[in-house]
This record gives structure tokens, C-alpha cells and sequence, in this order.
């Protein structure tokens, strides 16, 4: 069987390919492995590769062209286009890019609907890997110009436009429909009631309320409590660090944290269900990986 090892080996004695990989902009990769399945994100710009599955997270480095690996774990990554293997020693799995899968025998279809955003990036084109074009509040209004059928994490990417003329691309999991749910979109705005300005979600209310403070070092804190001030007040003591920060507060029913070393994103539904999926909505649509739900409280 080919080994990659003995490849990535005799191309170090050359010192040429050290440091190198032809990949300009970042790719993420599902490879399949047996019964489970991994992802494998390569960010050129920081020199590195981040691999991770069920049970394990780690980086890898570039060794040759279109080549990461990290010794120490006897793995790495070819990649070929939109395809890669990925080797673990002697064993390779098979790889596929996972931003730009369009559905079978699809073309991007024409939706022309009004709807609303859950907040978010919009970017130049359909995915986390084209560049960052603005900024989205919670709760703004927009057109849904066409579907493009590229489908991320179980939601498609859609072209949208708003009333001052700025045009871009949204990922249908941090959506509303105004209306039927649009297939692709997260769910129609009726479903789902705008929460208040400075929170992160749309909600439904619950009988308090409950906030997250998050220190400089990720440590958080979450509290619950019949007043704003209540609720903020047990977070921070939960936190228990000077540097401890509100960033969240909310009156629905279920509140969650997903977290990847340096950033937090919050999430808050009418179950537990919803919070969960808003808060790894707005940590993958922000393009970090490895994106996990760290606390999760239902009042």
C-alpha cells in the first residue's frame, strides 16, 4: 500500500516543499471513515490543517505541495481539487470537499421571496470559504433572490438582496422564510417570534430569564433568574474570573453556548433543540471549525 510517510520523508531531505501547499483560500473536507466520518479544514493563511472526528482534534502542517501532516499522529491529507485522501500510516480514506456540493442534477433555482435573517456574515459567494462582504443584524429583512443548491451542514446557500441594494450570500440555517419554509432555510418567520434588539436569537419567551458570561480565557458562566439583572448577576458568578463578561442574555425557553478555542456563539429557542442549532448555526456560518456545544439550559 502507498505510504505517504515515505513520500512526505524523502521530500524533506530537499528542504523545497517545506512550509508549502498550493491551496489559496480555506477548504473543509468530510472524509469517510468506516462507521464514522472526520473534517479536515485547511487554512492556508495560518500554515495549518485542523483535523477532527468524535474524539479527537489536532493541526497539521504543510509538507509538500497540497500535502498536510502531522508526524507525531502518523496522518495527513492529500489534496486533489475538490477531492482528497486522507492517510492515516498506511490506511487511506476518501475525502470530499464539502463547501460547493450542489444536489444532484441541480441548477440554482430562482426563489424571488421576502424573508428575514437570524444574523450572521454575508459573503461573495455560496460558502464560509469566499470572503466576508458584511455583516448581517438579527431580524433584517431581505429578498430571497435564488436558491444555489449548495448544501452545508444540512441547509442550502442562498443569494439574497436587501432594500439598500447590497447583494451577497446567506446560509439558509440562520434563515426565515416570510411564509412556507423555503426547503434550505432554517424555518418560516411565523414559526419563530423576533426577539428583543440587543439579544442574538429570535425566541420564544420563557418564564425568565437567563444570560452567558464568558471570560477572556473561554471560561463562561450561566444563570437564570426572574429579572435581567438576576440573571446576569448568577452568570458572573458562575464565570468567577475578573475579566468575565455579559454577552448574551434572553427570555426564551433554552439557551446554549458553542464554543471553539478563542470565540463563543449563543443560541436561544423555544426547546432545547432550536438553541442548540442557532448556536452552531452562527459558529459555522462565522467559518470556525470545530464548532461544539459546550452548555445547553432549558428554563
Amino acid at each position: 500500500m502507498k505510504s505517504i510517510w515515505v513520500v512526505a520523508a524523502t521530500l524533506c531531505l530537499s528542504g523545497s516543499a517545506i512550509g508549502q501547499a498550493s491551496a489559496s483560500a480555506n477548504s473543509e473536507y468530510r472524509c469517510s471513515m468506516g462507521d464514522g466520518s472526520a473534517l479536515v479544514k485547511v487554512v492556508p493563511e495560518e500554515g495549518r490543517a485542523y483535523y477532527e472526528d468524535a474524539n479527537s482534534r489536532f493541526s497539521m502542517t504543510p509538507h509538500q505541495e497540497n500535502v498536510y501532516a502531522n508526524d507525531a499522529e502518523e496522518i495527513s491529507l492529500e489534496m486533489k481539487g475538490r477531492r482528497a485522501t486522507l492517510w492515516f500510516g498506511d490506511v487511506s480514506f476518501p475525502c470530499e470537499s464539502v463547501f460547493a456540493q450542489p444536489r444532484a442534477q441541480a441548477q440554482a433555482e430562482a426563489i424571488n421571496a421576502v424573508g428575514q435573517s437570524l444574523g450572521g456574515k454575508l459573503r461573495d459567494g455560496p460558502g464560509t470559504n469566499f470572503s466576508q462582504i458584511g455583516s448581517v443584524a438579527e431580524g433584517m429583512w431581505l429578498t430571497i433572490l435564488n436558491n444555489t443548491n449548495v448544501r452545508f451542514d444540512g441547509y442550502d446557500w442562498f443569494e439574497v438582496v436587501f432594500d439598500n441594494g447590497k447583494r451577497g450570500y446567506q446560509w439558509g440555517g440562520i434563515m426565515c422564510s416570510n411564509g412556507p419554509r423555503i426547503e434550505g432555510i432554517y424555518s418560516s418567520c411565523q414559526n419563530i417570534s423576533q426577539a428583543p434588539a440587543n439579544q442574538s436569537t429570535i425566541t420564544r419567551k420563557g418564564s425568565g430569564f437567563m444570560a452567558f458570561a464568558v471570560g477572556s480565557d473561554g471560561r463562561f458562566g450561566h444563570g437564570a433568574g426572574r429579572t435581567v439583572a438576576d440573571a446576569e448577576k448568577f452568570a458572573m458568578q458562575y464565570c468567577g474570573e475578573q475579566g468575565c463578561q455579559i454577552f448574551d442574555v434572553t427570555d426564551a425557553k433554552c439557551h446554549a453556548l458553542a464554543q471553539v478555542p478563542g470565540g463563543s456563539w449563543f443560541g436561544a429557542g423555544q426547546n432545547e433543540q432550536a438553541a442548540r442549532s442557532f448556536a452552531l448555526g452562527f459558529c459555522t456560518n462565522a467559518g470556525a471549525s470545530g464548532c461544539k456545544i459546550e452548555y445547553t439550559y432549558c428554563q
